[in-house]
């Protein structure tokens, strides 16, 4: 039986179909003739004359077949009929259906057609099991490559088993398959990497050098290649050859040659990254720094050559152009002059009439201590200077020098201590030394309490304009100088910068936050800047001129060079 446009399937079903009409031909069955269509109702061996109605016919039976999944008989629009056999597919899909046209039905036309068609499964139920063999066979082999410890002994376990699989299917004694891995990718230049014979793999022998040219010549041309003394099979991954396979001798027979391109296709990329696994850091970044050279000096590869423009453009603003370095610390703001105001003397607060931040003026009452029993005492000593005065001035008229000299230290002794007194009176109304503001001493909500002699009332910031304490770290202390210049920013005004010079750096530390700091006193440029003392805040002051790098990796290189001094001296 001839057919025009061989499919596979229907070369395959060639036989089998011969032998369902000699056996109709032999049962007497009248056929007028057959069609094979695939699962979607495309004839893929039509009838010879079929007409509107049999169309017609066909595509009513085929639906029939598609919805009940059976065998299915139809008139064809005039005397005869059509039957129908599916051939079902995997998974429960529909593969094929099998039409024959008959004159007339029976019931054991029906009954014999039915058992003549189980002959139409034979190839199916072949290929089926053939195809089971060759998945175990691939799942058999990958299993035994991916179980080796390392890449090569993979790729031998690869190669030995491709070879063992060729033998067999030439009935051969001896069969060498060569794989080439590349050594660059999309460089055509591959490299011999294992062999299943151990004499072909001897440096300089004719074997390896015709495997070698052979897998050149596939790696150039990009393809498959079928000569008379060899096949080579290029393997592609990502669009890039990574290895050539090389099998000495003709071309292997169809099976096998689909089950060599099959394990080629899985096996072979999934070696080359398990080959680039095992290579250390350093190789890794050698060969992406020669994959991406090859990519900015071929043509094309548009974004590596921007991104190569920008990584330069990047380095030239880090390494090339100078930027402000700077030793960044805590900021307090500060009066100009500040004064402290203690108390005069132990006694008890009377009276308060500021509190912190309230401005002041010279001279101002700020606060009153109690001076009740000043007064009382003030009273008593009083008097006794006065009795002391009577009793003087009645000695001298009597000329009792003895007397004259005891009541005369008593007096002296009375107007002494009542001029303590007094002075402490003066002294209970405590003013403000100086114009500013009231930095400490909230009393306002402690009248009544005891205050100690000499204890820190009140602390005024005097004068005009303000100061600028920095808390330099003390890594940074030895950069900062008298002079220098640099910018505050404070948590109440975050929006502004302002402006000042360093004007005095101190040699005492302090500790902060468990880190050692160092007083840096500064002026602001602006003296009306609307700052209020106790302002906290970052300051940065400008120490040097040097570019990104330098500045980002000094305190990495500080660290080190303090360790490597503290382990070797």
């Amino acid at each position: 039986m001839g057919l025009e446009n061989p499919d596979p399937l229907l070369e395959t079903l060639q036989d089998s179909i011969a032998t369902l009409l000699k056996q109709l031909t032999a049962l007497g069955v009248p056929c007028k003739g057959i069609a094979l269509l695939d699962g979607e109702g495309h004839a893929l061996l039509p009838f010879a004359d079929a007409g509107t109605p049999l169309t017609e016919a066909i595509g009513q039976l085929f639906a029939r077949v598609l919805a009940e999944r059976q065998l299915s008989i139809a008139r064809d629009g005039a005397a005869g009929f059509l039957l129908a056999y599916p051939l079902p597919g995997g998974e429960g899909k529909l593969a094929h259906v099998f039409m024959v046209w008959l004159e007339a039905v029976s019931e054991q036309n029906v009954a014999q057609l039915r058992l003549a068609m189980g002959w139409l499964h034979l190839p199916f139920l072949q290929g089926a099991a053939e195809r089971g063999d060759d998945a175990l066979y691939l799942l058999d082999m990958q299993a035994n490559v991916f179980s080796q410890r390392k890449a090569r002994a993979g790729a031998q376990e690869w190669v030995n088993r491709i070879a063992q699989l060729l033998r067999h299917d030439r009935d051969e004694a001896s069969c060498s398959v060569a794989y080439f891995r590349m050594l660059d990718p999309g460089v055509a230049v591959p490299r011999w990497w294992v062999t299943s014979d151990t004499a072909s793999a001897e440096s300089g022998t004719a074997a390896l050098h015709a495997a070698t040219d052979v897998a050149t010549r596939a790696a150039l041309e990009f393809r498959e290649l079928t000569l008379a003394d060899a096949w080579a099979f290029p393997v592609i991954d990502e669009g890039e050859i990574v290895g050539v396979l090389v099998v000495s001798g003709a071309a292997p027979a169809p099976r096998a040659l689909a089950l060599v391109r099959a394990s080629a296709s899985v096996v072979g990329p999934l070696l080359g990254h398990w080959r680039l696994s095992e290579q250390g850091l350093g190789a890794h970044v050698w060969a992406a720094t020669r994959e991406g050279m090859r990519k900015l000096r071929e043509p094309g590869f548009l974004t590596w050559k921007l991104g190569a423009v920008c990584v330069l453009a990047s380095l030239g603003l880090v390494l090339l152009i100078p930027f402000d370095d700077h030793a960044v610390a805590k900021v307090v703001v500060e009066g100009h002059s500040q004064q402290v105001i203690s108390a005069p003397f132990e006694g008890y607060w009377a009276e308060v009439k500021v509190r912190p931040g309230d401005p002041v003026k010279e001279g101002q009452l700020i606060a009153r201590l109690d001076t009740r029993d000043l007064k009382v005492e003030q009273e008593k000593l009083r008097s006794e200077r006065d009795q002391a005065s009577g009793k003087l001035r009645q000695a001298l008229s009597e000329g009792d020098s003895a007397t004259v000299q005891q009541v005369s230290a008593q007096l002296r002794q009375s107007e002494a201590q009542l001029a303590l007194v007094e002075a402490k009176l003066q002294r209970a109304e405590i003013r403000a030394p100086a114009d500013g503001a009231i930095l400490t001493g909230d009393w306002y909500d402690q009248i009544g309490s005891p205050v100690e002699a000499g204890k820190k009332l009140f602390e005024i910031a005097a004068g005009k304009g303000y100061r600028v304490v920095l808390q330099v770290p003390e890594e940074e202390i030895a950069r900062v100088a008298l002079s220098q210049t640099g910018e505050i920013r404070v948590t109440g005004l975050p929006q502004t910068r302002f402006a000042f010079r360093v004007n005095r750096v101190t040699a005492v530390a302090a500790l902060d936050d468990h880190k050692n700091t160092f007083r840096v006193e500064a002026r602001l440029d602006d003296a009306n800047a609307p700052l209020r003392p106790g302002m906290q805040g970052v300051g940065k002051i400008v120490v040097a001129r040097s570019n990104l790098l330098t500045i980002a990796m000094r305190p990495l290189a500080q660290w080190a060079r303090m360790k490597l001094w503290a382990m070797w001296g």
